[in-house]
């Protein structure tokens, strides 16, 4: 992990460019960095080669390697508008048939497919193919909730914000995330069965740790009670890493609690999550319970809805997550935190990094933490006998691909073989 300043300061002092480069692992990077993350600005990919991988090159060697690639942005793709508005087509009726997002989020999501368009063909595209969506788009604009206040932080890990989202609970997915407040990335958002239970809440930040390999400086959260045996890791965990060293006075306290509308940081990513993700699926439930192909009160039909669903919507959440952390910030004045460049950029390769990094007995202890809290299957949502059934179930009907447009015929499959 980075230990940069503010600025993107070198912190080793080390400025020479390396004379030897394996080509076939830069290839397999850039092509990471292009056509997953959609990192098309030539200096955002120095930046990140050098930060992330330690191969510092100059402007010129970076454009001779991508024109020996073959990649690149929009301008080298240079798809023309039939091109461009076949991709746009295929992709709004697959992943947004409520036509939720804009040309920028279209051309973004494209652009993590390797399918590099000009933002202007994609706006012309959705004119001609898609116009309704721009009228609704524009009628969900004028009821933001604004969330005030002017937020600090010098780098990553310095405060993450923790909360459950429960908008979807109602059709059977609590959520829960954690949001670094210097690069608003998202650390984790996951719907689990319950986000209001401690063990639930508590496997995920262990996770994260083992995942990060340290623990934040600070957390935030409301009052809520589902965050106690977070506080009582988060203590733990930072005492023995950190405080013997330093003492008390001179550190932020570990865990902080704040009302749920002071908790800027994570609530200020909801309200994307609910325009962008939830509208989708309470539509597409809604409808199907409606017509009376899903019967919520038949626990055949609950266990074959959450078996098909459950991975669907955790699958949906992830591409979610990365899509928002790899997109660029727009450039805001009047904030003190960085903008202009993707959350992912910024917790990677920008400020000091604040997490208290763990050594190999703090990560066991974590280990241990987790699997006495059971682990993974503590988050599933079916038992193991439920899951078995299920799973023959969708065996008969031959293990059909399941996807947002696919999902109640493969249901309706499985329901006629009770």
């Amino acid at each position: 992990m980075p230990h940069g300043t503010l600025g993107g300061n070198n912190p080793t002092g080390v400025n020479q460019y390396r004379t030897s480069i394996n080509s076939e692992q830069l290839e397999i990077i850039l092509t990471q960095l292009i056509n997953v993350e959609n990192v098309t600005q030539w200096a955002t990919i120095l930046s990140r080669l050098e930060s992330e991988h330690g191969i510092s090159m100059k402007r010129s060697t970076l454009g001779k390697y991508l024109k020996t690639f073959g990649l690149g942005g929009s301008r080298r793709a240079d798809l023309d508008y039939g091109a461009t508005a076949a991709a746009v087509i295929s992709h709004v009726l697959e992943h947004d048939p409520l036509l939720k997002d804009g040309p920028s989020e279209v051309a973004h999501q494209l652009g993590q497919q390797g399918i590099h368009v000009k933002r202007d063909l994609v706006r012309q595209a959705m004119l001609d193919h898609f116009n309704e969506g721009f009228d609704r788009r524009a009628r969900n604009a004028k009821n933001k909730t604004q969330h005030l206040g002017v937020l600090h932080a010098v780098g990553p890990l310095e405060e993450v914000s923790i909360d459950g989202h429960d908008k979807l609970s109602a059709l059977g997915f609590p959520i829960y995330g954690m949001r670094d407040k210097f690069s608003r990335r998202w650390l984790v958002l996951k719907a689990i069965p319950s986000n209001r239970v401690n063990r639930m809440t508590g496997i995920l930040y262990l996770q994260l740790v083992q995942e990060l390999g340290a623990v934040p400086l600070q957390l935030t959260s409301d009052c809520g009670n589902e965050v106690l045996d977070i506080y009582s890791y988060q203590n733990a965990l930072r005492w023995v890493t950190f405080m013997q060293r330093l003492g008390w006075p001179l550190l932020p306290e570990a865990h902080r609690f704040l009302t749920s509308t002071s908790n800027i940081t994570v609530e200020r990513g909801w309200r994307r999550l609910s325009e962008r993700f939830n509208s989708k699926f309470k539509t597409l439930i809604s409808n199907a319970i409606a017509a009376g192909v899903y019967l919520p009160g038949s626990q055949p039909h609950r266990l074959i809805y959450f078996f098909l669903f459950v991975p669907l919507v955790n699958s949906k959440l992830e591409l979610f997550r990365l899509s928002v952390n790899r997109k660029p910030i727009r450039k805001q004045r009047g904030t003190s935190l960085p903008t202009g460049e993707s959350p992912d950029t910024m917790f990677l390769s920008r400020g000091i990094y604040c997490g208290v990094k763990l050594g190999q007995e703090g990560l066991k202890q974590v280990e241990h933490w987790e699997t006495m809290l059971g682990g993974r299957k503590a988050l599933e949502f079916l038992d193991k006998d439920e899951s078995t059934w299920a799973e023959e179930l969708y065996e008969r009907v031959g293990r059909r691909l399941v996807t947002l447009t696919s999902v109640w015929d493969v249901f309706q499959s499985m329901a006629s073989h009770l």
